[in-house]
């Protein structure tokens, strides 16, 4: 029986330090049915050589400017027309359980996801609306069902850091969608991205219209109540 295709879209710039490590992570799964889309930012350093390096295996790579990592991701995404989606950053890792959650991809429909390694932190466990009010789920351990990209969803540039965020409540609303959980440990999240390190302003700056327009008034009440509290303790 095949695998079903899986398509592991990257966004590089200047990454020439962590991409090698990267790809050859995920060549060393050999899995047939798996796609590498490299959307590179215009890098000067050596990105473009690892690249080069193994040409051979990749899909598709480009290298131009762009307006951040979530406009290489929807770049990317038009690289695509079936399978699963995958989005990666150059410094993250894939684990063991990448292959075993691959076999788990089934329902058409179906949004999977799993756990990931974050600074040796395991952030596992299926999710809710008020769990996903509060904390993300992280990319590098779901899988998008590459028809959701066809025309309706894509990230909001908007949001600098936290598109994926966004898209995530968005389709989680989406009553044509599932998400499914599987405890496998998907993949190590890199942690030289801009994203581990401050915070996106301008999803802060919306977070509490966006909870009321997709959770509504219960999980808004929850989720300003924790806020509250936190703010007191500081």
């Amino acid at each position: 029986m095949r695998e079903p295709l899986v398509n592991i879209i990257i966004a590089t710039y200047n990454a020439g330090a962590y991409l090698d490590a990267c790809l050859t992570c995920i060549l060393s799964q050999r899995l047939p049915e798996l796609r590498i889309i490299i959307i590179d930012g215009g890098s000067t350093d050596n990105t473009l050589n690892v690249i080069h390096k193994h040409e051979a295996s990749i899909h598709h790579w480009q290298s131009e400017r762009d307006r951040g990592v979530y406009d290489a991701m929807n770049k990317g995404i038009k690289f695509v027309s079936s399978g699963w989606v995958l989005f990666l950053g150059a410094d993250d890792l894939l684990e063991d359980g990448f292959k075993a959650m691959v076999s788990e991809l089934k329902e058409p429909n179906g949004i999977y996801y799993g756990m990931v390694d974050v600074g040796g932190v395991i952030y596992k466990g299926p999710y809710s609306d008020y769990r996903l009010s509060k904390l993300n789920i992280c990319h590098q351990a779901i899988f998008y069902p590459a028809h959701i990209f066809a025309g309706k969803y894509q990230y909001n540039l908007e949001y600098p850091l936290w598109a994926d965020w966004l898209l995530n409540i968005e389709c989680w609303k989406d009553p044509e969608l599932k998400f499914i959980y599987k405890p496998h440990l998907v993949s190590k999240f890199g942690m030289h991205g801009i994203s581990s390190h401050q915070p996106d302003q301008a999803f802060e700056r919306d977070r509490n219209k966006i909870i009321m327009k997709h959770f509504g008034l219960f999980t808004w009440l929850r989720y300003s109540f924790r806020a509250f509290k936190i703010k007191l303790l500081r």
